[in-house]
C-alpha cells in the first residue's frame, strides 16, 4: 500500500478512472460480459448475439412490443396475471389510475402517455411538454384506451 501510495502518476491515473462512468461500466461489462460468455460457451461482445434491434414502424408493431414486455413476467411464472407484474408498465398504469396525486409523484410519471391523443389535442404544447416533467411529450403513443391494452 505504502509502495503504492508513493507512486504519484499511478495515483492520479487512478483517480482519473475512479471518477470516470465510463471506465466503471466498462469494467464492469467485461466481468458480466466474461460469465455469460463463458456459461453460453460463446465469445465476442456481450448482448452481440443475445438480442437484436427491430424498428418498430407502426402502431401495431409498438402494441405488440409493449404486450410482449408486459406479458414477459407472466409468461415466466413470476406474476399470475399480466397485473400483477410489478415491474411492468402496465402495473404501474394501473396502480396510477385514480390517484389525485401531483402528476409527478404518480407510478407512472415516467411513462410516456398511453392512449395518443386526436389530432386536433395534439398541438405542439402538448406534443413537446408533460406535466410530470419526467416525460418527453404527453402526446401518447398508441391509439388504445388502458381498458382496452389491458
Amino acid at each position: 500500500m505504502e509502495q503504492l501510495a508513493a507512486d504519484k502518476k499511478k495515483i492520479q491515473k487512478l483517480r482519473r478512472r475512479l471518477s470516470s462512468i465510463s471506465w466503471f461500466m466498462g469494467v464492469l461489462c467485461e466481468n458480466i460480459a466474461r460469465r455469460a460468455n463463458a456459461e453460453d460457451e460463446c465469445h465476442g461482445r456481450f448482448w452481440e448475439t443475445r438480442f437484436k434491434c427491430r424498428e418498430c414502424t407502426d402502431e401495431s408493431a409498438l402494441l405488440l412490443c409493449g404486450i410482449y414486455v408486459d406479458l414477459n413476467p407472466f409468461r415466466a411464472g413470476e406474476a399470475d396475471r399480466p397485473e400483477t407484474a410489478r415491474y411492468t408498465s402496465i402495473f404501474q398504469r394501473l396502480q396510477s389510475q385514480g390517484l389525485r396525486k401531483n402528476a409527478h409523484d404518480r407510478p407512472d410519471a415516467w411513462l410516456g402517455e398511453l392512449t395518443l391523443q386526436p389530432e386536433r389535442k395534439a398541438d405542439e404544447a402538448l406534443a413537446y411538454t408533460s406535466r410530470s416533467g419526467r416525460r418527453a411529450s404527453d402526446q401518447g403513443i398508441l391509439p388504445v384506451s388502458l381498458e382496452d391494452y389491458v
